[in-house]
């Protein structure tokens, strides 16, 4: 008998774009909502957004993110979506330091098992 994958447990985790704010900060619509919806059969997505955040900032936290545990055992995320560097190319910072902050996070995300 084939066994059967357990539902993803998905992170999303970035800056004002993931935490869904529009209107100025009035409203919040984080895509994480839909994206549980879409993935429908138990998919679980939580998202994490930081308005105003620049990418460094986000893969500094990312790992203590993804330590945190849910009801006394450690939450194991199976995938993680990443979305940042908007705020950091909007005041100017290079391209080069977005990206490298960006392979931070990813690596964290990948040493913590996630996709």
């Amino acid at each position: 008998m084939a066994r059967r994958r357990p539902a993803p447990s998905v992170l999303c985790y970035g800056d004002s774009l993931t935490a869904g704010m529009h209107s100025n900060g009035g409203e919040f619509h984080p895509y994480a909502r839909r994206l549980q919806r879409l993935l429908g059969g138990g998919a679980v997505c939580s998202d994490c957004g930081e308005p105003g955040a620049c990418a460094d900032a986000l893969a500094r936290s990312l790992p203590g993110r993804l330590d945190k545990t849910v009801g006394g055992r450690p939450k194991r995320w199976t995938h993680v979506a990443i979305l940042a560097g908007t705020n950091d190319l909007r005041f100017g910072a290079p391209a080069e330091a977005v990206i490298a902050s960006l392979t931070t996070a990813h690596a964290a995300a990948a040493h913590h098992g996630a996709t």
